[in-house]
């Protein structure tokens, strides 16, 4: 019996090793490039400068260290979420000494031909769901999209229609000719939504633009854009059939992020655009229409803090598609934009701050002030505030809770959705 036991436990020794010796062999076979000293990193297939900042920084980090396999299939990940490729793919070359490596980062641009990017679903609990979805593809010199969208928050009319653009790339993609058309039906409360002059049940659009980008980070674009309107029954009663506006277009984008991601990390974009109604070629309407937007955010280890800012201005005779909102799930959480502006407005000015932490590998709880006024010749200029809380996710779902500060009965909204 004892030899029986002895036998047993010498098979049981010698088994238990050889597992330790197979993944011990393995190891080294999975990490025998970690001795190695990073030479260099360099890119096939794109250009290093369309790579945020902080990600260049952190490329720029890695060499002169130990290669580390995780750590460079963790930053092919990002890469890859960053320029939305379809593969990113590490490659190891011989450096200049037996002690060192170089790595080329090898990216396959070439897009999923049913790429969702640019889609978004969305359910405000006084205005409804809104959703949008598109789908694309792109190579190293073309660009096209198309999408369905219904859309309940952003506009005083509830919009649904179908888009499709299409883009031609030059000089390393510094410049962009393309056009854009738009069907769009119209869908106007009744009951919270006064009829008007101006109420339209269809509209369709063709954009044709050009974008330059001067410098990395900026970008302008500039156009016209050719609509007719045809107007609802609540209008034809003001004697409107059919109508058009054709009008100058033109916006100045800039992003920029910086800081090492180890450390305090910053992260901003501005954007001016501007939109002017002419007579001159055959419209119906004239106008100028204002907005500049501002978005900022600071991140340190766990913590980050957003902020907005919005302001615009219109003058002129404008259709009602033109006119200012707020009360939805962007400017003005927690009010509703049929309370404070049924009719739009022709001037905006609006602001939040948001805080957020991260808990686990995913998750953000976050806080925020929303505070701004939207007012016209027809609504006096009022001051809202509004705070709220909620959650967030890396992949793009929220869901909030937005109070507005008022006298009388507190009224909550549920604001949730995803943007892939």
């Amino acid at each position: 019996m004892a030899s029986v036991a002895l036998a047993y436990s010498l098979g049981l020794f010698v088994a238990l090793a050889g597992i330790r010796i197979a993944n011990a062999k393995a190891q080294d076979s999975t990490n025998v490039n970690a001795r190695y000293t990073v030479e260099s990193i360099d890119f096939d297939g794109i250009d290093e400068t369309r790579l945020s900042s902080s990600l260049r920084s952190e490329l720029k980090r890695r060499v002169g260290e130990k290669f580390h396999p995780e750590v460079f299939a963790e930053l092919a990940v990002k890469i890859k979420q960053e320029l939305r490729a379809r593969a990113v793919s590490p490659k190891l070359q011989r450096g200049t000494n037996a002690e060192n490596i170089k790595v080329l980062l090898h990216v396959d641009t070439r897009r999923n031909p049913f790429d969702p990017s640019r889609s978004r679903l969305a359910f405000h609990d006084k205005q409804g769901w809104s959703g949008a979805g598109s789908v694309g593809v792109e190579n190293s010199r073309n660009v096209a999209r198309a999408g369905y969208f219904s859309v309940g928050d952003d506009f005083l009319d509830r919009q649904q229609g179908i888009t499709a653009a299409y883009q031609r790339k030059f000089f390393r993609d510094q410049v962009r000719l393309g056009f854009q058309f738009d069907t769009v039906g119209s869908n106007w409360n009744r009951t919270l939504l006064p009829q008007t002059e101006g109420q339209y049940k269809s509209r369709l659009s063709y954009t044709p633009t050009i974008s330059f980008m001067p410098v990395e980070g900026l970008t302008l674009t500039a156009g016209m854009q050719f609509t007719n309107y045809d107007f609802a029954q609540s209008s034809q009663a003001f004697g409107l059939g059919r109508g058009s506006s054709q009008s100058l277009i033109s916006t100045l984008r800039f992003r920029r992020d910086w800081g090492e991601p180890d450390s305090i990390r910053q992260a901003l974009t501005t954007e001016y655009g501007t939109r002017i109604g002419t007579q001159v070629t055959g419209g119906d309407y004239s106008f100028r229409r204002h907005l500049a937007e501002a978005r900022y955010a600071v991140t340190y280890n766990r913590q980050r803090i957003e902020t907005n800012f919005a302001m615009g201005r219109l003058d002129g005779t404008a259709p009602l598609g033109e006119r200012f909102v707020a009360g939805n799930a962007r400017l003005l959480r927690g009010w509703n934009k049929y309370d404070i502006t049924p009719l739009g407005a022709t001037r905006v000015t609006a602001g939040s701050v948001e805080y957020l932490s991260r808990v686990g590998q995913k998750w953000m709880p976050a806080v925020f002030v929303d505070s701004g006024a939207v007012w016209s010749n027809a609504i006096a200029k009022v001051a809202r505030n509004s705070v709220g809380a909620g959650i967030r996710s890396k992949d793009g779902f929220y869901l909030y809770v937005a109070v507005p500060l008022k006298e009388g009965r507190i009224e909550p909204q549920v604001m949730t959705g995803v943007n892939f």
